[in-house]
């Protein structure tokens, strides 16, 4: 959904009705994403010597916690697992040690 020429107030009317996940989709292409899993998987090899295995999905999925832990604001990371304090929206996404 990317949109060209220069006038702002047409953009914007295009714009009206997009939802967060297309505005933020003008920013980081599917294709970024995948060179996210593919710089991931060759930097785990270089460290441990095996891949993670990992995908632009599964890179997606990450952002998208990272951006909603940032929201709720625990003041650690594996709260958002903890069987009190847990968040579904992100403990069903990923597990706390992937």
């Amino acid at each position: 959904m990317r949109l060209t020429g220069n006038d702002s107030s047409s953009n914007a009317e295009a714009r009206e009705d997009w939802t967060p996940k297309q505005y933020f989709n003008q920013y980081i292409s599917n294709e970024m994403y995948e060179k996210m899993a593919e710089c991931t998987n060759r930097r785990a090899v270089e460290a441990v010597g095996k891949s993670l295995n990992t995908s632009a999905g599964e890179i997606k999925r990450f952002w998208g916690i990272g951006m909603l832990a940032s929201c709720l604001g625990y003041p650690r990371m594996r709260m958002f697992w903890a069987s009190i304090t847990r968040v579904p929206r992100i403990a069903d996404t990923m597990s706390r040690n992937r």
